[in-house]
């Protein structure tokens, strides 16, 4: 290749890059990010059932008697989104999803949510995607997940985790303790009802539980300290110690 032809590519390449940057520039010019926050009554409200899309959620409970909503909402311009807080029939229901699923940067789109709310009220969450922090509850709380890390402390009532992907850690829990997860670590202390996992990949890390059973079993190790009542890992064949 001579010198004219190796220049030619040269600027041939350099002009595919700038061009490539002008197109993720502008899409990110196109993100928009905004706040809204959500109130409800928690008045004769027995249970918040949430349907989320994509983005992080955190759940802190509290003394109170209102549900309050802080969402950022960050998507492309083009992108419809829902979002909404109301009571139905004794219940609380908060929806924040958008109305398709795009997964290119010019249709970038989440909603981190932050929920404060009475620690009294029960939870029924359904997330696609994004991290979960739930805290300082008294009632059941039952998660329902596509993707990302769970983190779960201070909770009175039981707990029923369905998860597809992500690590899953636990402490603190007065009730019973059902995970369903299909990859990820588990790690569990301080239990004080009865602990069951049906897992299909990952470590296993529990410590501090009253009973504990390993129904289904994948691969990663398993490491099983101070329980006070029976322990059953079926015809499994992981590492127990």
């Amino acid at each position: 290749m001579n010198d004219k032809n190796k220049v030619n590519k040269l600027v041939g390449v350099i002009c595919a890059g700038l061009l490539l940057t002008h197109l993720i520039s502008g899409a990110h010019e196109n993100k928009q990010v905004k706040e809204k926050i959500l109130k409800l009554s928690a008045d004769t409200i027995k249970q918040l059932e949430v349907e989320a899309g994509a983005g992080s959620i955190k759940l802190i409970g509290n003394d109170g008697n209102e549900i309050v909503v802080t969402a950022k909402i960050t998507k492309g311009s083009d992108t419809d989104y829902e979002l909404s807080l109301e009571k139905k029939r004794g219940r609380a229901y908060l929806i924040a999803r958008n109305d398709a699923n795009y997964s290119n940067n010019q249709h970038h789109f989440e909603i981190d949510l932050e929920i404060s709310m009475p620690s009294k009220l029960s939870i029924d969450l359904t997330d696609g995607s994004g991290d979960i922090s739930i805290k300082n509850m008294l009632s059941d709380v039952n998660i329902t997940d596509g993707s990302g890390d769970i983190r779960i402390s201070n909770v009175g009532g039981k707990v029923e985790i369905n998860d597809g992907s992500g690590s899953i850690t636990t402490k603190n829990l007065s009730d019973d303790l059902d995970i369903s997860d299909g990859s990820g670590d588990i790690n569990i202390e301080q239990v004080t009802g009865s602990v069951v996992v049906h897992d299909g990949s990952g470590s296993i890390n529990v410590d501090t539980v009253g009973n504990f059973e390993l129904v289904q079993d994948g691969s990663g190790d398993l490491d099983v300290t101070n329980v006070t009542g029976e322990v059953d890992l079926g015809k499994h064949k992981r590492k127990y110690r």
